[in-house]
Order: structure tokens, then C-alpha cells, then sequence
């Protein structure tokens, strides 16, 4: 990262920051209840419709906080906190889950590229497509 560290971060990318580390917290202690339960139903399938309903999130909440916390370690996820503040730009969870499909150097440099250009999901999605075909994506 080239810039320096921005010390006037905006509420709206503070909240993002926030559902971040909600986001990967409640990933990881999903993860937990499903390794728990593992043997007593498919996948811990019924433990995190249960988890989802005593914490009030719908399941797909749930499971994409768990694919988060299963693909970004918490040195990997407080790198994109920091592009964040470093950019001032929400990379918000919907990024992430873009951009857990790629290899880790791919996700690196889309990260980077994400939080300086200010992308939106629909523009990340547009690169990671072109990454996939080869075509550039202007």
C-alpha cells in the first residue's frame, strides 16, 4: 500500500468497518456451532438455522458471515480494514464475498484496486469476470 493512513474516515466507512468485524465475528462463532453439531445433522445445518434465529439474523446472513470467516484470517480481514482507512471507502462484506473466490495474490491486488478506485460490487464483479476470460475490463 502506497498511501498513508487517512485519520478522517467517514461514518459511512467507520459502519462498514463495524459490520465487518460483526460480520467475521459472527462467521467465526458460527463456524464454531457448526463444527459442534457436525455429526448430529447435515453439515450443522440445523445448528446455524438455530444460531441464525437466537442471534436474529436470516440464514443467509449466517452463512455468509461463516464463508467470510472461513476465507479471510483475521490478519487478512484487518488489511482490508485498513485499505479502507487508508482510501476512505466502504469495502463492505458484499466485496469480500467477491473476492474470496480468487487465489490470495489475485484477492490482494482486487483489494487494493477496490478500495483505490472506489469500485462498487458491480465493477469488482465486472474484473473478476475478465481476470476469468482474459478480456481487460475498461
Amino acid at each position: 500500500m502506497e498511501a498513508t493512513f487517512n485519520p478522517k474516515v467517514s461514518r459511512k466507512v467507520q459502519k462498514s468497518i463495524d459490520a465487518l468485524d460483526e460480520r467475521y465475528q459472527i462467521g467465526q462463532d458460527a463456524n464454531r456451532v457448526s463444527r459442534t453439531c457436525r455429526g448430529k445433522s447435515r453439515y450443522g445445518v440445523g445448528a446455524i438455522g438455530r444460531f441464525a434465529d437466537r442471534d436474529g439474523s436470516s440464514r443467509s446472513f449466517v452463512y455468509d458471515s461463516r464463508q467470510i470467516a472461513s476465507s479471510y484470517s483475521r490478519e487478512e480481514l484487518d488489511q482490508v480494514i485498513e485499505l479502507s482507512k487508508v482510501y476512505n471507502f466502504a469495502v463492505g462484506p458484499s466485496h469480500l464475498i467477491e473476492l474470496m473466490r480468487l487465489d490470495p495474490d489475485q484477492r490482494r491486488v482486487l483489494q487494493e484496486n477496490t478500495a483505490r478506485g472506489r469500485w462498487p460490487v458491480a465493477r469488482l464483479k465486472k474484473e473478476i469476470a475478465s481476470l476469468k476470460t482474459g478480456k481487460r475490463s475498461d
